[in-house]
């Protein structure tokens, strides 16, 4: 059975998957629209994620169409839409050079800003993941991740992305909007066969984080390859997951292929399996 890190080093062969195959869906006329575009891979989430594993109503709680643009010295930055929950956002946007520029090239730094302002005096974070095609219109369609080690993001609050070109005489843009759609982060004690706590994990459709101070000797890549999420059966759900080890004992993890947060049973690290109903 392929785990968490296989699937890591399966990633690049999994989106190029996802971007020939595309993503199904249900009935096409009994969706809200919005959801009804990601579901059958009309919209730029859906080329990167693959959502058929969420219902409609997980995806209504964290998918949000956005729609706000902005426009400085010729460039042209439009968010389009973000799925996310509190530790990790989504956030899809079109990038649209000055006109006959020759020199103003694919986006190169983006950042995420909480508040209403790139000079907010806030420190942006950088995309774990930034996907950038051209649309044929001389800009680019886009995809940044934001990955953050604990639930940073609230609903209702200023978000601000920021993005500069990568040539030499490059212009910056930035686009606020109100992130009101995040999904539900489930918090959980790990602990071992006696009920002894040894660490923590942060858990949503999305993503997860594990903490551990009590390894019982596992080491860090035996750890991260032992990483996943079982249901009722013990079965390994497929999230398709990427894990990056920020330390020996934490890991810090998104999914590919989202997962119903009610198929999962329990929580597998190393030598712990702690179950999210006990």
């Amino acid at each position: 059975m392929l785990n968490l890190t296989h699937w890591k080093r399966l990633l690049p062969l999994c989106l190029t998957a996802l971007l020939l195959a595309g993503c199904g869906g249900g009935d096409p006329d009994s969706a809200d629209p919005d959801l009804r575009q990601i579901k059958t891979n009309l919209g730029p989430l859906a080329t990167y994620l693959d959502l058929d594993g969420l219902s409609e109503t997980t995806l209504s709680n964290c998918y949000q169409t956005v729609g706000e643009e902005e426009k400085a010295e010729g460039v042209v930055l439009s968010v389009t839409e973000t799925a996310g929950d509190g530790m990790i956002l989504h956030t899809a946007f079109t990038f649209q050079p000055p006109k006959g520029s020759d020199v103003f090239l694919s986006p190169k730094d983006v950042s995420l800003v909480q508040g209403s302002s790139a000079n907010d005096g806030y420190i942006g974070a950088s995309p774990t993941n930034l996907q950038s095609t051209e649309n044929g219109e001389g800009g680019y369609d886009c995809l940044a991740t934001f990955l953050y080690d604990r639930e940073v993001l609230r609903a209702g609050e200023p978000l601000t992305l920021a993005v500069r070109g990568s040539g030499e005489e490059s212009f910056s843009c930035a686009v606020t909007w109100t992130q009101e759609k995040l999904g539900t982060v489930t918090y959980v004690d790990l602990k071992d066969g006696q009920g002894t706590m040894v660490g923590t994990a942060l858990l949503s459709p999305f993503a997860l984080n594990i903490s551990l101070w009590d390894t019982r000797g596992v080491s860090p890549q035996d750890l991260q390859d032992s990483i996943a999420l079982w249901d009722v059966n013990g079965e390994a759900l497929p999230v398709q997951g990427a894990f990056v080890t920020e330390s020996d004992t934490f890991f810090s993890g998104q999914f590919f292929a989202p997962v119903e947060m009610e198929q999962v049973d329990a929580v597998h690290v190393g030598l712990f399996t702690t179950s999210l109903h006990s």
